[in-house]
């Protein structure tokens, strides 16, 4: 089985079990956990791009590696986002998985603004 398959069908497994994004932050924890390796891929993503915001249960309890994702598909604001913790005087390590417990939709906004 290919990547593109796994990712695909990670998609189709969690919007036929949560049609409407919005609901998967009102499902209890353990549902939301209970996903299967490529459906979390794909949450990890929809969280990158703005199109959902897990809750901090979610974040701390699975630990999703959102700044690798982040690196991958907006590369230019994981550039920004790395530059600006290195300023702060974070380290690389550091500033990556601080990326998941950042509000990504608002560090989007706020870097497309500057």
């Amino acid at each position: 089985m290919n990547t593109d398959h796994k990712v695909r069908w990670g998609a189709r497994a969690l919007l036929a079990a949560v049609p409407d994004l919005e609901d998967f932050c009102r499902l209890p924890l353990e549902r939301q956990l209970a996903f299967n390796h490529e459906t979390h891929r794909f949450i990890s993503w929809l969280s990158v791009t703005g199109r959902l915001q897990p809750g901090a249960d979610y974040l701390v309890a699975r630990r999703p590696r959102l700044g690798i994702v982040l690196a991958r598909t907006e590369p230019e604001l994981h550039l920004r986002f790395m530059e600006t913790a290195r300023t702060l005087g974070f380290r690389d390590y550091l500033a990556i998985n601080t990326v998941a417990f950042t509000s990504v939709s608002g560090l989007q906004a706020r870097v497309r603004r500057t």
